[in-house]
């Protein structure tokens, strides 16, 4: 059973709450905090 199967785990991020983001400018990978169950807090944070 993969865990996309359990509702209870984040379908973007399978529960490890962290996404990767591709920064195009200077072509790196970036992990940033999930914006589907980061703490609103995460989320106030990477509006900016």
């Amino acid at each position: 059973m993969s865990s996309t199967d359990n509702p209870s785990v984040c379908p973007i991020c399978d529960g490890e709450g962290t996404v990767l983001h591709v920064d195009e400018e200077v072509g790196c990978q970036v992990a940033l905090p999930c914006w589907a169950c980061a703490p609103s807090t995460a989320r106030e944070d990477q509006s900016l």
